[in-house]
């Protein structure tokens, strides 16, 4: 192998972790011929189809994955995307690759440790880590819900919301924009269950309404009743519609259940119309959320 070509090799592999694409080290001046002479002469090593590398390359599952997106202008999909995330502990035994413009059977032959699939949306949003194209943590939690047990997600949802990586209202959005895709039912029944905070419950309903485009609310509105004060979580004050979010996590003790009970009266007999929400019914069926708070705001329009 002569210099130039070395020398071209090193220049694109340094973007990418130590391998190359064929049609790259073309573009810049190889000879394809001479690529494909020292290929078999075992003086540079093919990965993938159209992907070498040096002999003696490191060619463990990362590797493996990335030459599988390279080769297929794909991306890394599944636990192993959570893994280059820093979610998932170990490497795991198999390798979920988005593949981009080719099916690419002969790859997948090639290395059963790979598993090829098609991307869940036509735009799919990835993150370049360590010159890997790796899927978003939304994408990847969903794909890996196809493969493990609700109680494992459960944990993965909890590890990538702590490490700042995803938020419980980026998983639940996800979940809004794809309903049908695979996976989906058990990510779903995660995110009803995930252990929220007043603050974040807050957030996604706030959430739900800018989309709806639903305005003229208000958060957290003192209202005094009785000689009480009371705040509530959302209210269209003209119109007297209290929206109250019940959540297990502060609302679970016996003294919280009858403040909220004492409240809720109060408000009734002063005029306002109050709707109660769960987390689980904003996360698993907010159309029928959104359709309850369009119904109330249409009746006292009247």
């Amino acid at each position: 192998m002569n210099e130039l070509t070395l020398h071209l090799f090193q220049k694109c592999a340094a973007a990418n972790g130590k391998l190359a694409l064929v049609s790259h080290l073309v573009q810049l001046g190889a000879n394809d011929r001479n690529i494909r002479r020292w290929v078999s002469q075992g003086k540079l090593h093919e990965v993938a189809p159209g992907v070498i590398a040096l002999p003696g390359a490191d060619v463990s599952h990362p590797v493996q994955a990335l030459a599988t997106a390279l080769a297929t202008e794909g991306f890394v999909d599944g636990m192993a995307a959570l893994w280059f995330y820093r979610i998932v502990a170990e490497c795991p035994p198999i390798f979920d690759v988005c593949v981009g413009r080719t099916s690419s059977r002969h790859v997948q032959a090639a290395d059963r440790s790979i598993r090829l699939h098609r991307p869940i949306a036509l735009n799919p949003e990835t993150t370049p880590i360590d010159g890997v194209q790796v899927a978003s943590v939304e994408t990847a939690l969903c794909r890996a819900c196809c493969d493990n047990e609700q109680a494992v997600i459960a944990r993965l949802m909890l590890g990538a919301v702590r490490r700042g990586v995803t938020s419980i209202d980026k998983l639940a959005t996800f979940a809004d924009q794809h309903p049908r895709v695979a996976g989906m039912a058990q990510f779903r029944r995660c995110v009803a269950e995930f252990p929220t905070t007043a603050s974040a419950f807050e957030k996604r309903f706030a959430s739900i309404l800018e989309q709806a485009d639903i305005r003229g609310w208000k958060q957290e509105h003192r209202v005094r009743l009785d000689g009480a004060s009371y705040y509530i979580d959302f209210a269209w004050i003209d119109l007297k519609i209290a929206i109250e979010l019940d959540g297990r996590a502060y609302h679970d003790d016996d003294a919280a259940f009858e403040k909220d009970r004492k409240r809720q009266n109060a408000l009734v007999l002063a005029g306002w119309m109050v709707l109660r929400f769960t987390w689980s019914q904003l996360t698993t069926d907010s159309a029928a959320v959104l359709k309850q708070v369009r119904a109330t705001l249409t009746s006292r329009m009247l």
